[in-house]
This record gives C-alpha cells, structure tokens and sequence, in this order.
C-alpha cells in the first residue's frame, strides 16, 4: 500500500502539471481546471436539459401541471440511457487517443518501468492517482442527468445511482478504447492515419454537430420530443438504466459488477503484455525531413509564411484548438443556407430592438473575427529548437511579420469564403458590404498581432506536450479569454452606438482597427525576438 500511496502522488502531480504547464503557477492552473468543469457541466447537460424543456413547452401553458409527473410520464429518464452510452462512447474515443499518454508516457518510460514494482501497481494508479481531478469532471458532466433524475423521480438515491451508473460507463469506455487501440496497433501501419486526416474527420464531427445543433435550436428541440418518444417505446434491453431507474435498482448492482470483472480483465491482459503494448505503441516509420519543394528559392516573407504554416500544422493539439475559430463564420455561414435556421436567424434580427438588421450583422461578424486568433502561439510553437529560427540573419520584426502573415494567409480566405455565403444568401444592404468585409478582417488581424505581442512577452519555449501548451497555458487563456472579452467591449458599445449612426460607427471602427495595425507595425519595428 505504501508503493501504490507513492505512485498515487506521482500521477497526481504529473496530471496537474498538465495544468501549469510544469511551472508553480497553482492559481492559474485551478482556474484552468475551473474552467474544464463549466466546460463538462455544459456538455452534460445538451440533452437531458433541452429535451426537459422542449417536454415542458409542448405541454403549453394551459393549466396547472407537476413538472416531476409530466417529466416521467414522457419517459424523459430514457435520456439517461442516450447520456450513458454517449460518455461511453466519448470515454472510448479519448482512450483510443490517449493511450500512450496515460499508460506509456515519457516519464514511465524513464522512470517508473526500471522501478522494482508490481505492474499492476502501476496500472491500477493511473486510475487511482489522478481521481481526485477526474471524478470531478465525472460528476460535473453527470450532475444535470442528476438533477433531471431528482426532478422527475424526487428519489435522491436514484440520482446518486446515475453518477454510479456514468462512473461505470466512463471507466468501461477506457477498457474499450484501450483495448480497440491495442488490437489496432497489432495490426500494423495499415490502421495509422495521418495527422491531417485525423484533423479531418474531427473537423468533419465539428460541423455535423454544428448543423445538427442550430437545426434542433431553429427547431425548438421538438425532434428531441419526437426522439425521446420513439425510444422510450422500445424494449427495455434497449434502455436498461431508465428501465432500472424505474423497476429494478437491482440491476445497476449487477452493471456496477460487470464493470468490475471487465477491469479486471483489462488490468490482468496490461499486466501480463505490458511491455510488449508500449513497444507497439511507440511511433514508428520516419518523417523525411527535407521534401524536394524546400530546396526552391522563395523571397522572404513567402519562406516564412511557409515555414510558420508548417510549424503550425505539425502541432496537431494547437492546430485542433485554433483552427476550429477560424473555420467557424464559413460553417455558421453555410449553416444559414437551412431553411429552419435561416428563418428562425431572421426572426432574431427583426425581434430585437437595439439596432437595425444590418447593423447587427455586422456586430456578429465582429464578434467572429474574434475568434479567428491563429497566432497566439506563434513564438511558444518553436519550442526547444527556437534557436534554429532565431539565428536567422532577419530582423527581430521580420520574424514578428512573418508569424503575423501566416495567420493573415489562412483568415482572409477563411472569412472572405463566409462573407461571400452571408452576402449571397441574406442579400443585405448594399452600402454595408465594405464594411463586412474590411472592418472583421482588419480587427482579427488586430487580435493575431495583439495575441502574438503577447506570446513574444511571455513565451513559453519549455513544453514537452503540444496538448499541455494548447489547453492550459497562458497563451491559450489570452486567446481565448481575452480576444472574447475585447470583442464583448465592442459589441456591448456598438449596442449603444449603433442606433443612432450604425454606418458611422461601423466606418469608425474599421478606421481604429487599420489604425491598430499600423500602430502595432511601428512598435515592432524594433523588436528582439532573440529568447532571454
């Protein structure tokens, strides 16, 4: 017990360094974690919360009801069912992923595989060891699915028997995973996908949920009704924890069992083939490292551009984390071209009263070149072979430029694709079309060189894990928090301003953000990009 007490505290100290990005920045690392649980509690609650409500609207206003009898009678605990096979799924996908992360990571290799220890040992701490962190972010994507279950049945014990039942799916889907991503690696280089198409197909689920989600919004969620009708009229097979929420709590004794006897089984196979598992999994085959277009001569700032596109890219966590705002305005865009979301955007234009339709427009826009932020890792991305690019015979605002024209190269097409769908489909107002275009474009090109400023002050070139520098950074906060804070500030003003002189203050504001621009060129002018 005093080994697995030690191991325990190594995995929790190694997980929350993912955190602080191994620096002693504990303040910064908890809010990160914070921010982690909103995010799970809102995932959680998707579907149990909004098929509540879309039940409770159906029903109308005309007269008293028990909010509880409603909620049972339409079966809404069947969701419980739909919400457990999701985490499971999820939990599945995540352990296919991070295998090699939380099983066979450097620091093991290293350290804890030359130990005289007792695999099992090892084994069971990266689950116990980190607890204290994941049963939280369990609890926080369960707590709606529990609250929906006291609501409905005013039995607290059948709501603590949900997070039972999440724990136990979550820990399965691991088993899962881990066992679909060992029999694959088995099979050879047949199964290893490119970092490309691996970004992809996580781009193509982005945009299927998207669609999926402002459809069911334009929609009132009445398809949820619809859905969660038909699957409570299937057999109980099909829905065992409603089934066992309503009739036998005995059953989720014997889940809770057979999820015990599968780890077991997953503990003992690990066990036994373990160092055989990490020698599949290690990386194999070899990149080349000069391609026969890097030998063209290119003028400087295309040798950059390139250079930093393919610094980027390569960085597949920082690329999955960023990209995805850039991409954004085109999906929200084509997703308008749906007759329901169109109908249901318009409604929305016209309901408000603080600006005119136009003018809204282009505050929305606003607010999404805000998030189109590339560059805000564009000096921590070089790393531990900065020096390699920092010894170039180019001035310190070449570099700074250059990290600049990158993000420019892959926003302006991103946005100009989006403005074009906005244009052809919602037919605004013609003398509002320059400033769709220059205004956003100008002010996420403000943002990216604010961010970059920022990544330049306080770089960070000490990572050992891309994930670790794109989700629990300072530079991924700054991005994200700040950038959205700003943009709130204009929208927040522009509310006020706009309905008085809209095309004023539209003009206005493209004028201070190439004003910004030009600002920010001049203070970079002498700028030492040279790590201190």
């Amino acid at each position: 017990m005093n080994k697995l007490r030690l191991l325990n505290r190594l995995e929790r100290k190694r997980t929350f360094n993912q955190f602080t990005q191994g620096k002693k920045k504990k303040a910064f690392g908890i809010l990160i974690y914070l921010l982690s649980l909103w995010g799970y509690f809102w995932i959680g609650g998707l579907l149990p919360i909004f098929a509540s409500m879309a039940i409770l609207d159906s029903k109308g206003e005309a007269g008293a009801f028990s909010v509880s009898v409603v909620l049972n009678d339409a079966g809404t605990l069947s969701s419980m069912d739909v919400m457990a096979l999701a985490f499971f799924l999820a939990s599945a996908i995540i352990a296919f992923i991070q295998i090699r992360n939380i099983y066979f990571n450097d620091f093991d290799q290293s350290t804890l595989w030359s130990l005289p220890v007792d695999t099992r040992l090892i084994l069971i701490s990266k689950n116990t060891g980190p607890a204290v962190f994941s049963l939280p972010l369990v609890l926080a994507f369960t707590l709606p699915s529990m609250i929906l279950t006291y609501v409905a049945t005013g039995s607290l014990i059948k709501a603590i028997l949900v997070l039972v039942v999440f724990f136990c799916a979550n820990q399965l889907g691991e088993c899962l995973g881990c066992f679909l991503r060992i029999f694959s690696a088995k099979g050879g280089s047949r199964l290893q996908l490119s970092k490309g198409v691996k970004s992809f197909f996580g781009f193509l689920l982005f945009v299927v949920f998207m669609v999926g989600f402002y459809t069911e919004l334009a929609r009132d969620f009445k398809d949820l009704v619809v859905f969660m009708g038909f699957y409570n009229r299937l057999p109980a097979a099909a829905r065992p924890v409603s089934f066992a929420l309503n009739h036998h709590l005995w059953l989720i004794l014997v889940f809770v069992l057979l999820t015990g006897i599968i780890y077991y089984a997953f503990l003992n196979y690990m066990a036994k083939h373990f160092f055989t598992i990490g020698e599949s999994l290690a990386p194999r085959g070899t990149v080349k490292a000069v391609k026969g277009g890097d030998y063209k001569v290119r003028r400087k700032y295309a040798a950059l551009i390139r250079k930093e596109r393919q610094l980027f890219f390569s960085n597949s966590a920082v690329a999955f984390n960023s990209f995805f705002g850039t991409v954004l305005p085109v999906i929200l865009a084509a997703i308008l071209f749906v007759p329901a979301v169109k109908e249901m955007f318009l409604g929305f234009l016209e309901s408000q009263s603080f600006v005119s339709p136009d003018a809204a427009i282009f505050l929305i826009l606003i607010g999404l070149a805000g998030m189109m932020n590339l560059a805000g890792f564009g000096f921590s991305l070089e790393g531990a072979s900065a020096y390699n690019t920092y010894t170039l015979p180019l001035k310190g605002q070449s570099v700074f430029l250059g990290k600049l024209f990158m993000a420019a190269s892959l926003i302006a097409p991103a946005y100009i694709i989006a403005w074009l769908l906005l244009i052809i489909n919602l037919r605004p107002d013609l003398v509002y079309w320059p400033f769709y275009l220059f205004g956003p474009l100008a002010y996420a090109l403000f943002i990216n060189g604010i961010s970059l400023f920022f990544d330049w002050k306080f770089a960070n070139y000490d990572w050992t894990n891309p994930q670790e520098l794109a989700k629990n950074s300072k530079q991924s906060f700054f991005s994200g928090l700040g950038s959205l804070l700003v943009s709130f500030a204009i929208l927040l003003i522009g509310v006020g301003v706009m309905t008085k002189a809209p095309l004023v203050y539209a003009a206005l504001l493209t004028l201070i953000f190439v004003a910004g621009n030009i600002i920010l060129y001049f203070l970079t002018r002498d700028i030492t990009v040279y790590h201190q």
